[in-house]
């Protein structure tokens, strides 16, 4: 590659980045297929929640749940465009002629499918090259041009205007439809393992910046990619600071751009590239719709479908219907009240990747959030019946209350692992039950009615079977709830709960809470260490789990939490309740009696020293009370205290 060569490159490189922050958002026409930009035929909904056709689910990638036949759109679709068979037949029929060389009879199916879908880009590109065979040149621009107007963010189409144009030595035009497809495809590309990027904008390793690196795996805990340098280092990198130097599949735009300016013709300047203006998407009339209002009703809840999920079997329900429908499986398995389909297949599949979420840090991961959403039904129904859809979603993502079987032991707290025992044959059966279902229960602490009013719903992530029927049970906290009502299901406790409202809605956001959390997490490295020296860490380390990462998501409310079960451990004689150092309200008092007890650990008290004095008015004064107690230990913890707290870690 000489000098020359080189150079273009870099300019179309440059040219092209700076071209892809211009795209804009694709908006699809209702019933559009968004592979083939055609009326949707036989419509699949796939596991990301797009419906395409089914002849496109082949050239569909990066899916890795199996699509299934939408009953429902499908009858939408008989309805609403009653020809959309019929021009996807006659497309199908052009593309078969063309694979055998019979350019004019691909036309005519051509045509034929335009008569009835004239808004097909598909049937547009696909006949354009049919013209380019047969040596209409105009005829091909013209229709290369309308496949653009109508999907002008489709690369493909954008290519095939390029070809036609240069078949016509019309070499200067090509070039604004090649970079605009080269803009395209870089814009629709997906960074994945073994990606070739250049990082960029990075403020404390910007020795790094203009570097090129190759993308090794992707941290959901730290939403961060772990790439290695090309001069060795590996770093971890936000995916915003990350760009990709691969484009797509490799079309050829840029070879094809790199030809064209060597033979001296000028790159168009940035200004000159916008991407046409997108036509109004077609939107089916309202009127059309309520003639069958009541096929859009959930068979369960007899309600307006919310959230619709397709199952196995190809009906739609709301989303929260199908998980309620699935948390039957406790007692027997799931089948679709339709068809009587078996669902326990879904129930494995949801769970699975339920579990492989919470491995991977995410907090609230369970079966019925990974219960896929149909992105086209939900956006037509909130276009069509917006105000009574949007009452349905308050409906559904109000907190709700739910029955969960309650393990009554010990003190759990959300992110903090939870290993246990199982030997008694009423929690047996609970945790067969739980295993099956949605891996989930809560665990409280015993109290004078049973158990107390508060406590820590546990994810089961890892469970092995003893030959002697006993069971060795690993759990990760997920949230905290408020016991509503109790009852005993086969032995076993069981409650209605209502989810912490900061657990559902998010966890507080405040500048004085992180500093908190980062003073604490700096005292926490510095007491491992020592803990380290002991030969106590593996011990530590299996009751708390890691420290958590300051970069993590949620790593305020996680080092909250990570602190409090560290005094447990630690046997730290505190006042006061420690059950309230979990699940006292609002957080804003929970804080302040968290940092007046990890104030007694010697390795949290010197961090929290450095903190503003506005965020320590509270400690210090606590401290002063203390001095005047008869126990003189509450106060200060001295070395040889320390020592005999680090003694106690099982």
């Amino acid at each position: 590659m000489d000098g020359g060569d080189k150079s273009s490159r870099a300019e179309i490189a440059k040219l092209v980045r700076a071209l892809v922050t211009h795209v804009p958002e694709e908006v699809l026409g209702d019933l559009q297929c968004p592979q083939c930009g055609s009326m949707l035929n036989d419509p699949w909904t796939l596991g990301s929640g797009r419906t395409v056709c089914k002849i496109c689910l082949t050239r569909v990638t990066g899916e890795h749940v199996q699509p299934v036949a939408n009953r429902l759109l499908a009858s939408i679709v008989q309805r609403c465009l009653p020809h959309s068979s019929e021009a996807a037949s006659h497309r199908l029929k052009g593309n078969e002629h063309f694979k055998e060389a019979q350019w004019q009879l691909a036309v005519e199916e051509y045509t034929a499918a335009l008569k009835l879908d004239e808004r097909s880009p598909a049937a547009y590109g696909n006949r354009s090259i049919a013209y380019l065979k047969l040596k209409f040149l105009d005829e091909a621009v013209s229709d290369a041009q309308h496949a653009v107007e109508l999907r002008p963010l489709w690369a493909k189409w954008h290519l095939r205007l390029a070809q036609a144009l240069r078949a016509a030595d019309r070499h200067a035009e090509a070039l604004v439809p090649l970079l605009r497809a080269a803009a395209l495809e870089q814009a629709q590309i997906r960074i994945v393992p073994g990606s070739k990027v250049e990082v960029h904008g990075l403020q404390s390793n910007n020795c790094y910046n203009g570097q090129k690196a190759k993308c090794i795996r992707w941290h959901d805990d730290r939403g961060r990619w772990e790439v290695r340098m090309q001069n060795g280092p590996v770093i971890k990198v936000k995916p915003q600071n990350l760009e990709v130097l691969e484009v797509g599949a490799n079309s050829g735009s840029n070879d094809e751009l790199c030809k064209l300016v060597q033979a001296g013709h000028t790159v168009p300047v940035l200004d000159t590239l916008k991407f046409p203006t997108i036509s109004t998407p077609a939107r089916i009339p309202k009127d059309n719709i309520e003639q069958f209002r009541e096929e859009l009703e959930c068979c369960l809840c007899s309600s307006l479908l919310c959230e619709p999920t397709v199952l196995s079997c190809g009906h739609c329900m709301c989303r929260d219907c199908v998980a309620r429908l699935l948390d039957h499986a406790l007692q027997r398995e799931p089948s679709c009240p339709l068809c009587r389909t078996n669902l326990m297949p879904l129930l494995q599949q949801v769970n699975l990747r339920a579990r492989a979420e919470q491995r991977a840090g995410l907090r609230f991961a369970h079966g019925a959030a990974q219960l896929t959403i149909c992105i086209e039904l939900a956006r037509l129904l909130s276009e069509w019946f917006a105000q009574d859809y949007a009452e349905r979603l308050s409906e559904v993502r109000a907190p709700q209350s739910e029955w969960v079987p309650i393990f009554v032991c010990s003190l759990s707290a959300p992110f903090i692992p939870t290993p246990l025992h199982i030997f008694e044959p009423r929690y047996r059966l609970m945790m067969r039950r739980c295993v099956e279902s949605n891996q989930r229960f809560g665990m409280c602490l015993p109290s004078e009615d049973g158990f107390a009013d508060t406590g820590t719903m546990l994810f089961i992530d890892r469970f092995e079977q003893l030959p002697d029927g006993r069971s060795l049970v690993g759990t990760k906290g997920v949230s905290r709830f408020h016991v509503i009502e109790r009852n005993v299901l086969d032995g076993y406790n069981t409650a209605l709960i209502r989810p912490y409202e900061e657990d559902t809605e998010g966890f507080p956001g405040s500048a004085a809470f992180h500093n908190q959390a980062v003073a604490l997490n700096r005292g926490a490295q510095v007491l491992l260490q020592k803990i380290e020296q002991m030969g106590a860490i593996e011990n530590f380390e299996h009751q708390l789990g890691l420290l958590p990462d300051v970069d993590s998501p949620q790593f305020d409310a996680h080092m909250s939490f990570y602190a409090a079960q560290v005094l447990q451990c630690l046997s730290v004689p505190i006042s006061g309740d420690l059950a309230d150092l979990i699940f006292l309200q609002p957080e804003s008092e929970r804080w302040r009696q968290l940092l007046q007890q990890c104030n007694l650990i010697p390795q949290f008290a010197e961090q929290l020293k450095e903190l503003p004095n506005d965020q320590l008015d509270h400690i210090e004064a606590k401290r002063s009370r203390n001095a005047s107690d008869d126990d003189p230990n509450l106060s200060n913890t001295t070395a040889t205290d320390e020592d005999a707290s680090l003694s106690n870690i099982k």
